[in-house]
């Protein structure tokens, strides 16, 4: 299945209520989804984690709709099969050049329990200058 026909069947299931629930509704749900499979994946559970994983794939179709974003389109125009910033496949980009774009710490300490070494840790830390 492509990321369209997904997205379609997600627009022919829920988009009546997700059209009702509006942009704020349904994207509050996606952050309730994504903050699920957070604590899915400090648990062992596979099957809880794949459940997770198919909610918030489904919540980002639906968001889509009510926005009227093609994801595929979306995806496939900012990615084309190479990484945006480097133009590589696989990507050449190193972790300080990834970060030199951010203003905010993507990765925080608290995701040592999702298994990330400290000195990996060290290198996202806020309090860190960045160049």
């Amino acid at each position: 299945m492509h990321i369209s026909e997904f997205q379609n069947l997600m627009r022919e299931i829920y988009f009546h209520r997700d059209s009702k629930r509006g942009v704020k509704g349904t994207y509050d749900w996606l952050v309730d989804e994504v903050r699920e499979l957070g604590e899915a994946l400090k648990g062992d559970n596979r099957e809880n984690l794949e459940e997770e994983f198919a909610d918030v794939i489904a919540w980002v179709a639906s968001l889509g709709n009510v926005v009227g974003v093609d994801l595929e389109k979306a995806a496939l125009k900012k990615y084309d099969y190479k990484c945006p910033r480097c133009g590589q496949t696989p990507c050449k980009c190193t972790v300080y050049a990834f970060m030199s774009i951010r203003r905010s710490c993507p990765m925080p300490v608290s995701c040592q329990p999702y298994g990330f070494p400290p000195s990996r840790l060290t290198i996202f830390s806020s309090s860190q200058s960045r160049k």
